[in-house]
């Protein structure tokens, strides 16, 4: 068909590998960071007494929910960041040459992601400490 894409079988050369373990290691580490974290306050909020961990588990929800919300960002910044620090790179080496740097775009990005970033954390932080004020909405039990 015209247009199809047409799938071939490709082993990929160890170039090829040893540039996608360049992205994949930072996004490993970080995803194994994250959930190490959310395996500790599990922990921790065992060790409480069984209201208190039932309370703990409510707000926790919201929390979770919460924090999947900047994934949008995150994953702008491993999509689009790599690119413009390539062309950053090409700039820096024009520099050298005594040719005039064309403007940067990962910088520009990064003063943008940065902003929405903060923005995003200071909304997310609103809703969770809002979510503290309404118990009730979380849990029927009163002593929670």
């Amino acid at each position: 068909k015209e247009g199809a894409v047409k799938l071939e079988k490709h082993i990929p050369s160890f170039a090829e590998m040893r540039l996608f373990s360049k992205a994949l290691g930072p996004q490993l580490l970080f995803s194994m960071l994250k959930n190490v974290c959310y395996l500790m306050l599990q922990s921790v909020a065992t060790q409480f007494s069984t209201a208190t961990c039932a309370a703990h588990q409510a707000l926790w929800s919201v929390w979770a929910v919460l924090s999947f919300c900047p994934t949008p960002l995150e994953q702008a910044a491993q999509v689009f960041l790599p690119s413009y620090l390539v062309t950053a790179q090409e700039e820096e080496e024009n520099a050298k040459r005594s040719t005039p740097p064309v403007f940067s775009k990962a910088r520009e990005f990064s003063k943008t992601l940065g902003g929405l970033s903060a923005g995003a954390g200071a909304l997310l932080a609103a809703m969770a400490a809002v979510s503290t004020l309404f118990p009730g909405a979380l849990a029927s039990d009163p002593s929670l």
